[in-house]
């Protein structure tokens, strides 16, 4: 009888061991879970910015583009650079 009681003193002592171990790793997985999560919240707005910033670009490009087929257009002669070259 003393027999069956050591093994499952044994045991039990292996399982607690055990669910300490399962506790850590499971609190480790959890700050990394949080830091990851924080990452990928900056790295979507560094995103967001980044397209608001191309965005504006493209803007700027199409404004001067069209400023500059308004001048063609309007007669002035100095449209662009590959035009000059070509006259």
């Amino acid at each position: 009888m003393d027999d069956l009681y050591y093994r499952l003193e044994e045991r039990l002592k292996a399982l607690i061991q055990e669910c300490d171990s399962l506790r850590q790793a499971n609190s480790k997985l959890k700050q990394a879970k949080s830091f990851l999560q924080r990452e990928k919240e900056n790295l979507l707005a560094k995103n967001k910015n980044a397209i608001l910033q191309i965005e504006g670009m493209v803007l700027r490009l199409k404004s001067i583009e069209r400023s500059q087929n308004d001048s063609r257009s309007s007669g002035d002669d100095s449209g662009s650079v590959g035009e000059s070259l070509s006259a």
